[in-house]
């Protein structure tokens, strides 16, 4: 007699993928009863969206926005869409939504090594510093750990790291910073000579940008400065996101240090993440959702659309009046910007 190994599957009943009902599976703690109405409605509002690369949840703070990145990524590997990762700003924040996910039951590891992350069957919460590095464990050029759906968490902060890991930052007295003064002394002398004076007595309320005719001019010098300065503390964690589009970047003296960075950021270096099916964005206070774009390559067409509560027009940046802090005879309140 043959055997069908093919009947071993017959019955088996996929996994849920709507967050909701997922919600309701779960082995949670007591305190979770139900998805709050914002987040009830956000979590419909994604899994009909779902399939878009990028999407941008917006959603007030305390309004439950790790809960909802959570379930978006487990409704996302049980449709097979893995690995999964969550990313946060901070190492603090990493610990708080282990914590949530473990209250809410679903499983979470801050290993990247650990095997069931890399099964698809727990979610790798990590900072963001972990993803976006020169010296990435997801690999830099080329992917050592593939992503399939990722949460960036608080992206309107997480969208400063990224800014600054794409960035050469050099100070007065270092090598890359004295040799490219001296390379373009006579560049910035001829766009303002008492500039340059300033520049050189580290004045911190003077801004000198290279032409970007000399910077193209002088590039494969640029380049072999900065690539014997590659391990160096200034340029070993950016480099390597950059050394490939230098001719593309400014530089900027000022206030004793510079900076070199490009125009637009080449996120697709970090190619485990440029290379994510899907990639959600939570927010409280992003304005501009055209950033997403310019640093993330988000499609411009998904996150014109963010996804927010019913009747969430309020959300935004927030401030509190708090007591009088400062000098106790005052009176009243001042603000306080959280």
């Amino acid at each position: 007699m043959v055997l069908d190994f093919g009947k071993l599957n017959a019955g088996a009943v996929s996994k849920q993928t709507d967050p909701r009902k997922i919600f309701t599976t779960l082995k949670r703690d007591v305190r979770f009863k139900r998805p709050l109405d914002e987040q009830a409605d956000v979590l419909d509002a994604w899994h009909c969206r779902r399939a878009a690369k990028d999407l941008t949840i917006k959603m007030n703070t305390g309004g439950g926005k790790t809960v909802v990145g959570l379930l978006c990524l487990q409704s996302s590997l049980n449709e097979n869409v893995k690995p999964a990762v969550y990313i946060t700003p901070d190492s603090f924040l990493v610990d708080q939504v282990l914590a949530e996910a473990e209250a809410l039951g679903i499983p979470a590891t801050s290993d990247e090594k650990n095997p069931e992350f890399m099964a698809g069957r727990s979610i790798l919460v990590a900072n963001v510093f972990k993803l976006f590095n020169g010296r990435s464990v997801f690999g830099i050029g080329e992917t050592k750990i593939p992503i399939g759906s990722v949460v960036i968490d608080d992206a309107h902060a997480c969208l400063g790291v990224v800014h600054d890991q794409f960035c050469i930052k050099s100070k007065a007295g270092s090598p890359v910073y004295d040799e490219l003064l001296k390379i373009f002394e006579r560049d910035l002398q001829d766009q303002s000579p008492s500039g340059l004076l300033d520049v050189k007595d580290n004045d911190p309320s003077i801004v000198m940008a290279v032409p970007y005719w000399a910077w193209q001019n002088r590039k494969d010098e640029i380049i072999a400065l900065l690539h014997r300065n590659r391990n160096t503390e200034e340029l070993q964690w950016n480099w390597p996101l950059l050394s490939d589009c230098i001719p593309f970047c400014s530089c900027v003296f000022g206030g004793g240090r510079l900076e070199i960075a490009p125009r637009f950021i080449p996120i697709d270096r970090v190619s485990a993440f440029h290379a994510a099916q899907r990639r959600i964005y939570m927010t409280a206070t992003l304005a501009d959702d055209t950033i997403l774009v310019s640093h993330f390559k988000a499609n411009a067409g998904d996150v014109a659309q963010p996804i927010r509560p019913r009747g969430g027009g309020d959300i935004g940046d927030r401030m509190i009046l708090a007591p009088q802090e400062i000098n106790p005879d005052c009176q009243g309140y001042r603000i306080k910007d959280l």
